[in-house]
């Protein structure tokens, strides 16, 4: 989940957005709907958090190191979303910008692999 919302939420906001002519900005419809959907994803994860708590999961659970429980508490998913907005508002303005902005994506793509293997260490 943390390298779909670092990865490719960005990519796929800044694609739509250029296919419908809309410009990924702070103050638009578009970001008044982005940002709704935080609230839908924030009761989601609640109810989910409560599947961890009990049967196979919590057993799961358990038996991993503190760590582990430690790196993912760090993860924001409202966090990461912010931080996608914000990649795709750069990859707004680089899209007239061809090797600038594929060097962009390049290192977008090497620091979400980074990220994930920070948690998992």
């Amino acid at each position: 989940m943390a390298a779909h919302i670092n990865h490719d939420l960005p990519i796929a906001l800044f694609t739509t957005c250029e296919e419908f002519g809309l410009p990924v900005d702070d103050d638009s419809a578009v970001h008044r709907d982005y940002q709704r959907v935080d609230g839908l994803l924030a009761t989601v994860e609640t109810q989910v958090a409560g599947w961890f708590d009990t049967g196979l999961i919590a057993d799961i659970e358990d038996v991993t190191p503190k760590k582990t429980d430690e790196a993912i508490a760090m993860w924001s998913l409202a966090g990461a979303r912010d931080v996608a907005w914000d990649h795709a508002k750069i990859l707004w303005a680089l899209r007239h910008a061809g090797p600038i902005r594929d060097a962009y994506l390049d290192g977008l793509a090497r620091t979400t692999e980074l990220a994930a293997r920070a948690m998992l260490v």
